[in-house]
């Protein structure tokens, strides 16, 4: 028998919380197959299995916070069958064996048929991405898409029907401590080091002296006001420094 435990999913995630199982007991699974979705607080990320075989059982439920390392499932080689009726051991039938002491003849209570199987719920990854940021548990979204698959419309109705901001503040709020705690540690463990350099200001200030003497005191100016204008100027002179890098790619800025 094999034991998946929680992976860690990021350089900087030490536990995680189980949103949404992909297999159940019983099912046949190969390397690389997901098997679960897992909140790292920075995103939801497929868990993929290490191994092959079936499922034996899982050993935690949808919204568990658990520490990376904790077992999730338990997994039967693909050399190890699980164990079936027929292959049970027969009764004692040597002389000497105790006899059974269940009355005969008696009525057995009959034996409730199990409940149908009605295979896995299927979601979209955009529908899942569209309930996290709404908050809407994907169990009360009936799903209008091909064999009853969740879409994002179906979650965006359910979103708009019944709004769950509670969720949301509490997943932004493990994000930002999650952010926070990584941004605390890269200060105290990484080395730091700052450039710094002087700008003489004595032409500016002797000519903000001279032009605000002139002025009434409501339309004086800033100094401020001249350091915007130099950033102004050197974005222009300098345009790979005025953009953004959006898409893999560097756009310049209007």
């Amino acid at each position: 028998m094999i034991e998946f435990k929680l992976p860690s999913l990021g350089a900087d995630m030490d536990r995680g919380r189980l949103l949404e199982w992909r297999v159940r007991p019983g099912d046949t699974v190969r390397r690389g197959d997901v098997v679960a979705v897992v909140d790292t607080s920075k995103a939801a990320i497929d868990v993929e299995i290490w191994a092959s075989g079936t499922v034996e059982a899982l050993l935690l439920q949808p919204g568990d916070d658990v520490p990376v390392g904790t077992p999730m499932l338990t997994l039967l080689g693909e050399a190890e069958p699980a164990a079936t009726a027929a292959e049970a051991p027969p009764a004692a039938t040597a002389a000497g064996a105790v006899p059974s002491l269940k009355p005969s003849g008696l009525p057995t209570a009959p034996v409730p048929a199990a409940a149908p199987d009605v295979g896995r719920r299927r979601v979209s990854p955009a529908a899942r991405r569209r309930a996290e940021e709404l908050g809407v548990n994907l169990e009360d979204v009936p799903g209008t898409g091909p064999g009853g698959a969740v879409t994002i419309e179906d979650v965006q109705r359910a979103g708009t029907a019944k709004p769950q901001p509670t969720a949301i503040a509490e997943r932004m709020s493990a994000m930002r401590q999650t952010i926070g705690a990584a941004m605390a540690r890269s200060k105290r463990e990484i080395p730091h080091y700052y450039l710094a350099t002087e700008v003489p200001l004595e032409r500016a200030t002797d000519w903000l002296t001279r032009t605000n003497a002139e002025r009434p005191v409501t339309a004086r100016v800033l100094l401020a006001a001249l350091l915007i204008k130099a950033t102004a100027l050197a974005a222009r002179k300098y345009p790979e420094m005025n953009g953004f890098y959006r898409d893999g790619g560097f756009h310049p800025g209007a």
